[in-house]
């Protein structure tokens, strides 16, 4: 919500608590990329895609891309991360190698 209202973790009333919760979401995420924490059986792709989101809308409201390499990171690795579960028919399950029989 502070990131669409056009506040960032780099400067203003509300940097603190952003910069806070950017460090939280990148202390969830695993090795391999996922931002989906503890969540069910169907709401893990919702989660992580959710997460990723926030954390690439903070990284690309940076003024400078290289001053928080972490963000920059975690990103990366959630994108990858969703490149990696995508189903040979070009679509996502519920989770990583789920089928749709």
């Amino acid at each position: 919500a502070y990131l669409g209202a056009g506040y960032t973790h780099e400067e203003g009333r509300y940097a603190e608590p952003i910069r806070k919760a950017i460090d939280w979401l990148i202390a969830q995420q695993r090795e391999d990329g996922y931002l989906g924490g503890g969540a069910t059986y169907y709401d893990q792709m919702y989660c992580h895609g959710i997460a990723t989101y926030a954390l690439a809308e903070a990284y690309g409201m940076q003024t400078d891309p290289a001053k928080y390499p972490t963000l920059r990171d975690a990103v990366t690795r959630g994108v990858w991360y969703i490149i990696e579960t995508q189903n040979e028919d070009g679509g996502w399950r519920y989770r990583k190698g789920a089928s749709l029989s």
